[in-house]
C-alpha cells in the first residue's frame, strides 16, 4: 500500500471517530445522546440532574439549606432557606444543643410560596432533659425551612441536620419508660374502641363510650372481685370498748382513722365509703346528731393522694347523711332502734401503697352518748398486688 493510500484511510478513519464522539449536530453521539425524559424533554446524560431518576425509589438528599453546626448566641436565631421539597415524601429533622432553646424555639414551618409560613411546627429543647430532639414531617406544602430560636446563653454544641426522604419514614419513637411530656411529637389517631361481652351465648362487641364530660366509661365491676370476697369490705371506724358510749376511740379528740394500701407495689381501686350509724329515736331538726347535739366540727371524709389531702364530705348533723344518696335509708321503725347511712362513691380512683394514698375518716367532737349505738365507716375497694 502507497503511503498516500494509507495516509487517506488513516485520516477518515480518524474523522469518522471523531465524528462520532462529537455530541453536536446530526453525529451518531449526538442522536445517541438525544434521550427524552417522561415529559417528551431531550436531556443531555452527563449534565442532566438526577432528579427524575431519583424520584422513583432514589436517594434522600441531605438539605444544606436547613442544617448548621454554627454556634448561637443568646437569643440569635438560625433561619432556614426555604427549599422545593415538593418531589420528597418526608422531611426528618435532628436538632443537638447543649443549651436551651427559647420559649417555642424550635419552628419547623412549610410555606406554599416560599414565603408565607402559614404551616408551623412549634418545640422546645430543654438540655437538662434531652440535648437531642428527632423529628419527622410530611411534607404538606413547596418549601420547607427551619426556624431556631436560641434561649439565654451560648451554644458550644449547636447542630440541626436535615434529610429530605424519597419514601414515608416512622414516626419520632420514644422508650416506653420514658415520661411522656406533651412536647413530644406524636401522631394524632382517631379510632373507635369495642369490646366483646362475656357471658352471652352470642358475644358481641360493643362500643366504649364517653361520659357528658368525655371521660372514657370503663367499669370494672364485676370481672375485678377478688376471690375471697372479705378482701371487698374493709370496716375501720369503730365504737372503742364494745361499750354504749363512743368516745372517739377512746382518745382525745380529733382522731383519724385510715385506710389505705400498704402492702409493697399494692394498689386500691376504690368503689365507695359508706357512713352509717344507730341510734335510739333521732330526729331531723336540724340541730341534732343521732341524740346528741349538732357537732361543732363534725366527721370529715378525706383522700389523701400523692400527699395531698382533699376533704369530700363532712357530717355534723343528721340531714348531713342525706346530701349523698346512700345504700343505707332512714329506717323509722317500731323498734329501738333507727339507722341512717350516706354511701360516697369514688368511682376511678385508684390508691398507691408507693405514694402513701389514704381514705381519712376524721372524728372532730366527743360522740360520748348512751342513745348513740354504732357507727362505722366502711370501704368497699378492689386490691391489687
Amino acid at each position: 500500500m502507497s503511503e498516500s493510500l494509507a495516509r487517506i484511510l488513516y485520516d477518515s478513519v480518524n474523522s469518522r471517530v471523531a465524528k462520532f464522539f462529537d455530541d453536536s449536530g446530526d453525529s451518531l453521539l449526538a442522536i445517541a445522546a438525544k434521550l427524552r425524559n417522561a415529559a417528551g424533554t431531550i436531556i443531555n446524560p452527563a449534565t442532566e440532574e438526577k432528579q427524575d431518576a431519583l424520584i422513583s425509589g432514589g436517594e434522600n438528599q441531605i438539605d444544606a439549606n436547613n442544617s448548621s453546626v454554627a454556634q448561637l448566641a443568646p437569643a440569635a436565631a438560625f433561619t432556614g432557606t426555604g427549599t422545593d421539597v415538593s418531589k420528597f415524601t418526608s422531611v426528618a429533622v435532628t436538632v443537638h444543643s447543649d443549651k436551651d432553646s427559647a420559649v417555642d424555639g424550635m419552628k419547623f414551618q412549610f410555606s406554599q410560596n416560599n414565603t408565607d409560613w402559614d404551616d408551623t411546627y412549634a418545640f422546645e429543647l430543654t438540655q437538662s432533659e434531652s440535648q437531642t430532639r428527632r423529628f419527622q414531617f410530611p411534607v404538606t406544602a413547596q418549601y420547607f425551612r427551619v426556624f431556631y430560636t436560641n434561649g439565654s446563653t451560648l451554644t458550644t454544641q449547636f447542630r440541626v441536620q436535615t434529610i429530605l426522604h424519597r419514601e414515608n419514614i416512622l414516626t419520632s419513637i420514644h422508650r416506653l419508660k420514658d415520661v411522656a411530656r406533651d412536647d413530644r411529637s406524636a401522631q394524632v389517631m382517631k379510632a373507635a374502641i369495642i369490646a366483646q361481652r362475656e357471658g352471652a351465648s352470642i358475644q358481641d362487641f360493643y362500643p366504649i363510650q364517653a361520659d357528658v364530660s368525655g371521660n372514657l366509661k370503663v367499669t370494672t365491676i364485676g370481672t375485678d372481685i377478688p376471690s375471697d370476697p372479705a378482701a371487698l369490705v374493709l370496716d375501720f371506724l369503730e365504737k372503742s370498748g364494745g361499750g354504749e358510749s363512743l368516745r372517739v376511740d377512746g382518745s382525745t379528740t380529733p382522731v383519724d382513722f385510715e385506710l389505705g394500701p400498704t402492702v409493697t407495689d399494692e394498689v386500691w381501686s376504690i368503689r365507695e365509703l359508706l357512713l352509717t350509724f344507730t341510734a335510739d329515736d333521732f330526729s331531723f331538726d336540724g340541730l341534732s346528731f343521732g341524740p346528741n347535739p349538732k357537732m361543732t366540727n363534725g366527721i370529715s371524709v378525706k383522700i389523701v393522694k400523692n400527699a395531698v389531702a382533699t376533704e369530700v364530705f363532712l357530717v355534723k348533723q343528721n340531714e348531713d347523711f342525706l346530701r349523698v344518696p346512700g345504700r343505707t335509708p332512714l329506717i323509722n321503725n317500731t323498734g329501738p332502734k333507727d339507722v341512717l347511712g350516706a354511701a360516697i362513691a369514688f368511682q376511678g380512683l385508684v390508691l398507691s401503697e408507693s405514694t402513701n394514698d389514704v381514705v381519712r375518716v376524721t372524728v372532730n367532737d366527743d360522740l360520748t352518748s348512751v342513745k348513740l349505738k354504732y357507727l362505722t365507716a366502711t370501704l368497699f375497694a378492689v386490691k391489687v398486688t
